[in-house]
């Protein structure tokens, strides 16, 4: 990959800790509103929605820790084109692996898709006669268990394709010619080199 050109900004709006104030300042609002969220799903949802009840709330407890991994925990500031960047979080502050806060975020956004996907087939189940449903309704559950399951199967191979991250670290900042100070001092994580993976 060439070098990228440009004139860095030294503006508080793109500094590190404007983006760390704002996320969390949103996540500080948000998350009231989740455990309200939580709170109407208990106590407010109809019996005619009992069935789908448990499905809500999963998908509800998924969005809560995505959106608290994204704007409390790690707080990631990506350095793109490349695949990579460094974390602003509070994880971070403990030491906690680049790796980990990656399967993290990854983990939870894939979990809430998931979490959709099982409201919609819980629904279909219900609301929809057709032929092979008895089938259906032995295999939907291992079914869906299978693709949680291989959720976190697919982060195995992630992590054994690791670049060497100081190498890696080089080209980046070779690639990314301008930037200002504070990203050639952060600790620098690069996902993968091969944009092809991704």
């Amino acid at each position: 990959m060439s070098s990228l050109t440009c004139i860095p900004s030294n503006s508080y709006y793109c500094a590190t800790e404007f983006l760390t104030r704002t996320v969390q300042m949103i996540t500080a609002v948000s998350f009231p509103m989740h455990v309200l969220g939580l709170f109407i799903i208990f106590l407010s949802t109809p019996k005619t929605m009992d069935s789908v009840k448990s499905y809500i709330l999963h998908l509800h407890f998924w969005i809560m820790i995505y959106d608290n991994s994204l704007g409390f925990l790690t707080v990631p500031f990506l350095l793109l084109p490349t695949m990579s960047g460094y974390t602003l979080g509070v994880l971070s502050y403990f030491g906690v692996n680049e790796f980990f806060m990656v399967v993290l975020v990854l983990l939870a956004v894939n979990n809430v898709l998931l979490s959709n996907q099982s409201i919609f087939k819980n629904r279909y189940f219900i609301i929809c006669a057709f032929p092979p449903k008895p089938t259906w309704g032995k295999i939907r559950k291992p079914w869906l268990a299978d693709h949680y399951i291989f959720a976190v199967i697919l982060f195995i191979p992630m992590a054994f394709s690791l670049p060497d991250q100081e190498k890696t670290k080089q080209k980046v900042l070779e690639t990314l010619t301008n930037v200002s100070d504070y990203v050639h001092q952060a600790k620098i994580y690069t996902l993968t080199e091969d944009h092809a993976i991704i």
